[in-house]
């Protein structure tokens, strides 16, 4: 599925790596650039609206591209920030796109474990 695909994409992203083996720079933009340490009692809201935001971007290109669009139907908004803050807490030095990125992962695939378990 997408999400599979995205989370390779994310790790050769995060390695920098191209296929010459030369470092690549990926241009990125705004809030999910800037670390998790960032994301304090202060900017609470503005990291809240980054992960919806990204989380329902990345959903939106997934049903673009005929994959399941839904990651995150078993949960709700908070408990998707939830997750990405303990992430964050492990890794205050990660970028919170990367840790965002890892959340919908694991939850993508408890969710398709549970689709299979039917």
């Amino acid at each position: 599925m997408l999400y599979r695909l995205m989370s390779i994409t994310a790790l050769l992203i995060q390695i920098g790596m191209c296929s010459s083996g030369q470092a690549k720079d990926i241009w990125k933009i705004g809030l999910g650039t800037r670390s998790c340490s960032f994301w304090t009692p202060a900017r609470e809201a503005e990291a809240n609206g980054f992960i919806s935001g990204f989380w329902s971007a990345t959903n939106q290109m997934a049903e673009q591209f005929n994959h399941d669009g839904s990651i995150g139907f078993t949960t709700d908004t908070a408990g998707i920030v939830e997750e990405v803050r303990l992430v964050c807490r492990q890794n205050p030095s990660l970028p919170l796109i990367n840790a965002v990125q890892a959340v919908y992962k694991k939850i993508g695939d408890r969710e398709t474990g549970a689709l299979k378990g039917k």
